[in-house]
Order: structure tokens, then C-alpha cells, then sequence
């Protein structure tokens, strides 16, 4: 059963996760291309981190790690989100 769920979740990862840099990074201007590629491999990384550092302290320590963890993944999607719109303002037109 273990290994139909992981499957099942490396199937559905492999969909989402390959193409998602791309479009993340395709609405980037051509001369922020690097920031833009660097910027969302960072964030994908650090994500990666919280949740895995969050899920293992609060499993050591609670019965709720499950909504520990989404609460902190909701606080970092948020976070990711309010950023990247005010980069979105704050860059040059050009």
C-alpha cells in the first residue's frame, strides 16, 4: 500500500513540479530572466525546508503535525504570494 501511495505521489509530482519553472519564469522580462530562474528555485528550496523542519519538530512534539505543516505551507504561499507582487510593482517598465 506504502509503495502505491508513493508512486501515486511521484506520478503527481513529476506532472506538476517539471513544468512549473518554466511557467513560473515565463512572464519574467528577458533581462531578469536569472533573478527571475534563481528567485523561484530559492523559494522552491526553502519551502521544501520549512515544511520538512516544521512536519519533524511538531511530530516529535504533538498529535496536530499534519495542520502545523499546512499551516505553515498556507503562511509561505502567502508570503511568496504578497512578494512577488510587489516585485511586480516595484520593477522598472521596459
Amino acid at each position: 500500500m506504502l509503495a502505491l501511495m508513493f508512486a501515486i505521489f511521484g506520478f503527481g509530482q513529476g506532472l506538476v513540479l517539471t513544468p512549473l519553472p518554466s511557467a513560473a519564469v515565463a512572464t519574467v522580462k528577458p533581462h531578469c530572466t536569472g533573478a527571475g530562474s534563481d528567485l523561484c528555485d530559492t523559494t522552491a528550496q526553502i519551502g521544501i525546508a520549512a515544511i520538512g523542519a516544521t512536519y519533524f519538530e511538531s511530530a516529535n512534539s504533538s498529535q496536530h503535525a499534519v495542520f502545523v505543516v499546512f499551516a505553515v505551507f498556507a503562511s509561505l504561499i502567502m508570503t511568496s504570494v504578497a512578494v512577488l507582487s510587489w516585485m511586480r510593482r516595484a520593477l522598472p517598465e521596459t
